[in-house]
């Protein structure tokens, strides 16, 4: 368990580093996250979450 809360914070840590480097260096603009959301299919958004319902069921089902 410790791992995935260090993986987290290690994921969480590294996005943030990256959008105020963007943000300081004049190319905020490209750090656009409803940009992403917008032009991502919303086919690919159903298979997310149909991937995400079975995957965290197992994962409930064997803790």
């Amino acid at each position: 368990m410790a791992f995935y809360t260090y993986l987290t914070s290690v994921t969480l840590f590294s996005i943030i580093v990256v959008a105020l480097y963007m943000l300081f260096t004049g190319s905020g603009e490209e750090f656009n996250v409803g940009r992403v959301i917008e032009e991502t299919s919303p086919y690919a958004w159903a298979l997310i979450g149909m991937s995400m319902c079975i995957g965290l069921s197992v994962v409930g089902a064997a803790w």
